[in-house]
C-alpha cells in the first residue's frame, strides 16, 4: 500500500526506487505505467490521466515459440494497434536489435541464447514500442555482475545519446550501487511512504526540483 507519495518526474533523467521488499517499490512502477489505479490521487503522462482502463490488454507474446526477428515486430505492431505501423515494423525491429548487439543472432531461438542476451531482447522489444517513459523492474537482477555492468552502460549509452525516443526512465532496484551509477534522483521508499529522494550529481546536473512527501 502507498500513502501520499507525490512525484514529479522530468525530461531526461533516471530515477531509481530503491526500498526493502514490501515497501511498495513495483506497486509504484505498476502505477506509472496504468496496469493498476491508485484509490485516491491520479497518475498523469503529459496531459494524459493514467488508470487500470489504459494499461495495455494486448500481452505479451511466448517468446519461447519465436525467432527473435520474428516477435519484435508482432509485439510491436500489437501495441501499437494500427496497421499503419506494419511498414515500419521490420525496420525498427532490425534497428532495435542492432541497438542492443544482437543483429547477428536475429534468426536465433530463445533456447539458443544465453541469459545476457534474452534480457537483451527484453530491452530492445520494449523501446521497440517507443515508450515516452521506460519503466523497469529489477531488470538485472538474475544476471552476473559482467553481463549486468555491460547492460546497465549500452541501455544508458543508447538512451543518453538519443537513439530512441524515450524521455524518461524509472528502475526499480535493490542495489544501490546500480541506482547510484545510473541516476539522477534516487527515491526511497519505506512501507509505502516516500523516505527521501536525493540527487545524483556526478553523472549529469540534478533537476532543481525535488520530490514532495
Amino acid at each position: 500500500m502507498l500513502n501520499e507519495i507525490n512525484l514529479r518526474l522530468y525530461d531526461n533523467e533516471v530515477v531509481s526506487i530503491l526500498g526493502q521488499s514490501g515497501s511498495g517499490k513495483s506497486t509504484l512502477l505498476r502505477m506509472l505505467s496504468g496496469l493498476i489505479a491508485p484509490d485516491l490521487g491520479t497518475v498523469m503522462l503529459g496531459i494524459k490521466s493514467l488508470g487500470a482502463e489504459s494499461a495495455d490488454q494486448h500481452g505479451v507474446p511466448d517468446l519461447r515459440h519465436f525467432p527473435v526477428a520474428e516477435r519484435l515486430p508482432k509485439y510491436r505492431l500489437r501495441a501499437a494497434g494500427a496497421g499503419s505501423a506494419a511498414a515500419g515494423g521490420q525496420a525498427q525491429t532490425l534497428k532495435m536489435l542492432d541497438l542492443v548487439g544482437l543483429t547477428p543472432y536475429r534468426d536465433a531461438y530463445p533456447r539458443e541464447l544465453s541469459g545476457g542476451m534474452r534480457q537483451r531482447v527484453g530491452f530492445a522489444r520494449a523501446l521497440a514500442v517507443e515508450p515516452m517513459l521506460l519503466l523497469l523492474d529489477e531488470p538485472f537482477s538474475a544476471l552476473d555482475v559482467y553481463t549486468g555492468e555491460h547492460l546497465r552502460s549500452d541501455l544508458l549509452r543508447i538512451w543518453s545519446t538519443r537513439q530512441i525516443k524515450t524521455r524518461s526512465i524509472v528502475l526499480v532496484t535493490h542495489s544501490v550501487e546500480e541506482a547510484v551509477m545510473m541516476s539522477d534522483r534516487i527515491l526511497l521508499l519505506g512501507a509505502g511512504t516516500l523516505d527521501g529522494c536525493y540527487h545524483i550529481t556526478q553523472r549529469r546536473e540534478a533537476h532543481p526540483r525535488g520530490c514532495s512527501r
